[in-house]
């Protein structure tokens, strides 16, 4: 893998459903993908783990300017909970997900998972357009970095 790591995604129910919004501090790294796209459009995009291509869309969201007019564009990636990513994501993030689930199912609202339980999507650039690497950190990978790394350093970054 040769790129620039440009996102660092906490796992939540929407990242293993539907994707997860690009936050506005780094829409420009996306520029070249978007280029052209009018508001409300979306170009396909592919995640990859090295051995394995997901499929996803890279949407520049519609909103009504007119109504919102310091608003910043919104630029997610998408996908549907039924999509081969949604699923793998869910696979891989096990604990998350069984723990979200949990919370949905006795009406906790919006419950954070616990620090200690935390899990990771991390995006990378690559040499071709509109294909990002990703890395996983499962909870128990979290714990075994965290005692390499301060605290500090394993909470997400300004840019994620």
């Amino acid at each position: 893998m040769s790129g620039e790591y440009i996102i660092r995604k906490q796992v939540d129910w929407s990242l293993l459903h539907d994707g997860f919004a690009v936050p506005v501090s780094i829409q420009r790294e996306f520029s070249t993908e978007l280029m052209g796209v009018q508001r409300g459009n979306n170009v396909p995009v592919t995640f990859t783990d090295g051995t394995r291509n997901f499929p996803a869309r890279l949407t520049s969201q519609d909103f009504d300017k007119n109504k919102y007019p310091g608003h910043s564009d919104i630029v997610q990636f998408r996908y549907v909970a039924d999509s081969d990513f949604a699923r793998y994501l869910r696979e891989v993030f096990q604990h998350s997900y069984h723990l979200l689930r949990h919370y949905r199912q006795h009406g906790v609202p919006r419950k954070k998972i616990p620090a200690e339980a935390r899990e990771w999507l991390i995006l990378y650039t690559t040499t071709t357009a509109g294909v990002y690497y990703f890395e996983t950190v499962t909870s128990n990978e979290f714990v075994s970095l965290g005692k390499q790394y301060n605290d500090s350093e394993m909470v997400c970054s300004s840019r994620c």
